[in-house]
């Protein structure tokens, strides 16, 4: 879903084009697909945290929406005085605010979510943390090779300070991604072998 908005919006079509409508429909089908997942997903199939696990999920995607909401941090006093967008934006705006659009507005709030969810114990957010790790891990990944290969292609929007705090940030969130995920394989494995 969240690729398909910028797939959609990012090109700024002046023109009908087939391709849209292949946006389009993929956008819809993931979308069902999603819904369909989550009702697929039975309460006794997945692991039960100990409080201990919910603490640490629920700070660990507390400070990934942090992490989230750091890039735009600079943008606040823009919006509220006026002014510009970041220079790499200025070019391509459409890609800038569909991306704020669905940080800010989505990832963002989502994230909290599931976080004060884990933190009341709460079955929504047990099912949702697989997902969240799973999404920042491959959003995450894909943004920090995005800004590896504009280093080495020698984009002056990019320096390596930055490649290396996302990778580093990537490494972490991995990191985090295979220890909840882990919980799920083991349990799988314990349930496949009680049947």
């Amino acid at each position: 879903l969240y690729t398909f908005v910028q797939l959609i919006m990012g090109p700024q079509y002046i023109e009908y084009s087939p391709i849209a409508l292949l946006h389009l429909g993929l956008f819809i089908l993931s979308g069902f697909i999603l819904v369909n997942a989550w009702q697929r997903i039975k309460g006794n199939e997945l692991p039960h945290f100990n409080r201990r696990k919910n603490k640490t999920s629920a700070i660990v995607l507390f400070l990934l929406a942090i992490f989230t909401s750091l890039s735009y941090v600079a943008s606040i006093p823009q919006i509220v005085m006026g002014g510009t967008i970041p220079a790499t934006y200025v070019e391509d705006p459409t890609v800038y605010w569909s991306i704020f659009l669905l940080d800010l507005g989505f990832v963002l709030p989502i994230t909290i979510t599931v976080s004060v969810g884990l933190l009341k114990n709460k079955a929504f957010a047990q099912k949702a943390v697989f997902g969240m790790a799973g999404w920042y891990t491959l959003v995450v990944g894909s943004v920090a090779a995005m800004f590896v290969v504009m280093f080495l292609n020698g984009d002056s929007n990019v320096d390596g300070v930055t490649v290396i705090l996302l990778l580093s940030a990537f490494l972490l969130i991995v990191l985090f991604s295979v220890w909840v995920w882990q919980s799920l394989i083991v349990h799988r494995k314990r349930l496949q072998k009680d049947q």
